[in-house]
């Protein structure tokens, strides 16, 4: 196996919920509008929107149209390049993960490599990372018996191979691995129907409009994000990232503008962006108080959504603005009638919460003043 020799920065987290006094979201930090990408790295994105859908027929297509081997890694953000089988191990819904492997491998795709942003894992390792132990050991058993062995001794960029992994992670999933003997599948079948070719092609022009309605928050271009909108794109498409994020989230976390606020009102005026869900269960009454805009959560409410809705660690918009300390968030929330002793899956109201932390002793005077303050509104 050729080992990748060039250092990266990306770190790899796996997926968890926020939980606990004091954990907030994390949200993209406030940006500046980006610079429009290349048409190659946008037709990468598409790919990459393909992989994580969880579509074959627009995968297959896509390889296809553009005469490119699925072992070639794609750009799926700023200085991060996967491998389409690392997208599908960290990015797909597991219930179609092996479908995808599937796929990848019957175009070409090797199990045998190393993802040089992401630590130089292998498959297996990224496989070994999946929270759940069972789709873990389906996701092993399927790469093993699909001659990705040669992975079992190879270690990533923290010296861990995939069974030092195992033991770790999966001590019963350790003990299969280091008595391993492969099993052959039977040949997958080649044809490629032209049904198929048909919806993979319809697929790819969807991908491609999300990927638009992306670019354009990205880029704080109100007219492209229109364009998208008129062309059919979904506001409740997801980001690449592993927040997925929907574009009315991205856009809330841009940096003022009146570009910005135009963008806001395009998302806004579809009704399924105003509720949509990011990974953690944030919708963007969440992320509005988090980042105290105050009147944007006007909005919102004017629009009728849920002023106690709740993430999926069991917060409100009340308990993020609380921990973030945004007062102003917090007293509008509160006037607004927001339910201030609501308690989080911890069994914690927000203002609980707000005691503890202001028995920690690293608070700054600042903070201190802050977190007092607010606690008298809660």
């Amino acid at each position: 196996m050729k080992i990748v020799k060039k250092v990266s920065v990306f770190c790899f987290a796996s997926l968890g919920f926020c939980l606990g006094m004091g954990n907030i979201p994390e949200f993209t930090q406030v940006l500046a509008p980006a610079l429009a990408m290349s048409q190659s790295a946008f037709s990468e994105r598409v790919f990459a929107r393909a992989l994580v859908s969880g579509d074959a027929h627009a995968t297959e297509t896509w390889l296809a149209l553009n005469n490119q081997s699925p072992q070639l890694s794609l750009e799926v953000a700023p200085a991060l390049r996967l491998h389409p089988i690392s997208i599908v191990l960290t990015r797909t819904p597991w219930q179609k993960q092996t479908e995808m492997l599937e796929h990848l491998l019957k175009w070409g795709a090797n199990l045998n490599y190393q993802e040089p942003d992401l630590q130089f894992k292998t498959p297996l390792h990224l496989a070994l990372e999946i929270e759940v132990e069972s789709q873990a050991s389906e996701l092993v058993r399927f790469i093993l018996s699909h001659h990705g062995q040669g992975a079992l001794g190879v270690m990533d960029k923290n010296q861990e191979t995939p069974l030092d992994l195992a033991r770790k992670r999966y001590p019963a999933l350790a003990q299969s691995l280091e008595k391993f003997q492969s099993f052959q599948l039977s040949p997958m079948d080649l044809l490629y129907p032209p049904t198929a070719w048909a919806r993979g092609e319809k697929a790819l022009k969807r991908f491609e409009q999300e990927q638009i309605l992306f670019d354009a928050v990205a880029e704080s271009h109100p007219g492209k994000l229109q364009g998208a909108l008129l062309a059919g794109a979904s506001v409740t498409a997801r980001s690449l990232e592993q927040k997925w994020e929907t574009p009315l989230h991205s856009a809330i976390v841009l940096s003022e503008s009146p570009q910005k606020n135009a963008l806001i009102q395009l998302l806004l005026n579809q009704e399924s962006a105003r509720e949509a869900e990011d990974w953690q269960g944030n919708r963007p009454l969440h992320v509005a108080a988090l980042k105290g805009q105050v009147k944007l959560m006007e909005t919102l409410l004017k629009m009728g959504v849920d002023l106690n809705c709740r993430n999926q660690s069991g917060q409100t918009p009340l308990a993020l603005a609380a921990l973030a300390g945004q007062i102003e968030s917090v007293v509008w929330l509160v006037k607004a009638g927001a339910q201030k002793q609501l308690a989080d899956s911890l069994g914690q109201s927000p203002a609980d919460i707000i005691q503890k932390k202001l028995e920690q002793p690293e608070l700054s005077p600042q903070e201190r003043q802050t977190q007092e303050a607010i606690l008298k509104w809660l």
